[in-house]
């Protein structure tokens, strides 16, 4: 009775220190020159929580360029929707606990050359508003996978990185042939060091190696997060069983790790199912923002393979 107690006194205070913040298109302490300000944006509610939707338009060498999709006016609120061209991908990015966005505007420029991107800030991040219990990664991914639906997007390319990695397995658990493939980059958390501690040191660790403008995007999206979400949050992450809900997956699956990612050693991508985990040369954890070419080439080579594979399940 004494530690339920304790725990709901604990859980209240994390509440009260969560900020009330007000709904804003953009997300504050975005920095000068955010690259996410030039896609088309827009606020969904699903529930009670709320997404930030980004669009990178189609855009390969010879189209006309854009960043916005066409007919769709940069405003909060609308009901056109894009059409999917049949014959291209769609790629959906989803970020990993404490960040957002912010870390795949790179690659959302080089997937664009193949087809439409969108970028997905999961609901308490990046300034959104925390709802009042914390997500559970299958809330995460229910919330995904309506965003998504209302938008129109069929057999989407579905990569996610991180904590991220973990809700594109749950979609792809719960609704089995939802995506054309999906890409696990850095999934946690190993089951050989599955304490909190160990997952931390393995993060420094693999953090000594990453850039100092990833670091300094990493401050912004902790601080646009906030502590107490943070570790309302990260329970959640902990306790997924990311390995057993891998088993329910009939979707081609790729996983990709840095050569200096700790976090996601090539043993632990094994026992979940890789029989090749792709490693990125001089890469560390977040190996989508300062590695974003050498995994757009990733991607670009697997895809041919991939739809083959789909299409032999079908």
């Amino acid at each position: 009775m004494t530690d339920s107690l304790l725990e709901r006194a604990h859980a209240r205070g994390r509440r009260l220190l969560r900020r009330r913040r007000p709904l804003h298109l953009h997300p504050s302490l975005a920095g000068r020159d955010n690259p996410l300000d030039r896609l088309s944006v827009e606020l969904v509610r699903s529930g009670k929580t709320w997404v930030r939707v980004y669009r990178k338009a189609y855009s390969a060498p010879g189209t006309t360029p854009g960043d916005r999709f066409p007919g769709i006016p940069h405003r909060r609120h609308h009901t056109e929707r894009p059409a999917q061209h049949p014959e291209r991908p769609t790629f959906v990015l989803i970020h990993g606990i404490g960040v957002s966005s912010r870390y795949f505007t790179h690659l959302a420029e080089d997937l664009a050359e193949l087809g439409d991107v969108f970028l997905l800030d999961l609901p308490g991040f990046a300034n959104l508003p925390q709802p009042k219990d914390a997500l559970s990664i299958a809330g995460f991914a229910a919330v995904v996978h309506e965003v998504l639906t209302a938008h129109g997007v069929v057999s989407p390319v579905i990569l996610g990185h991180s904590m991220g990695a973990q809700v594109v397995t749950e979609i792809l658990a719960r609704r089995p042939g939802f995506a054309r493939a999906a890409i696990l980059v850095g999934p946690p958390v190993n089951d050989a060091e599955g304490s909190v501690a160990m997952q931390a040191l393995r993060f420094m660790q693999s953090s000594v190696h990453e850039s100092r403008g990833l670091r300094l995007i990493a401050i912004r999206a902790y601080l646009q997060c906030g502590l107490a979400w943070f570790l309302d949050v990260l329970p959640e992450m902990m306790r997924y069983p990311i390995r057993e809900r891998l088993t329910h997956v009939s979707d081609p699956v790729v996983f990709v790790r840095g050569e200096f990612d700790y976090v996601a050693p090539t043993a632990w991508l094994k026992r979940l199912g890789a029989r090749t985990p792709h490693i990125i040369t001089g890469a560390a954890h977040s190996v989508i923002y300062a590695h974003d070419g050498e995994l757009f080439s990733l991607i670009s080579k697997v895809l041919p393979s991939l739809a083959a594979a789909r299409a032999e399940d079908e």
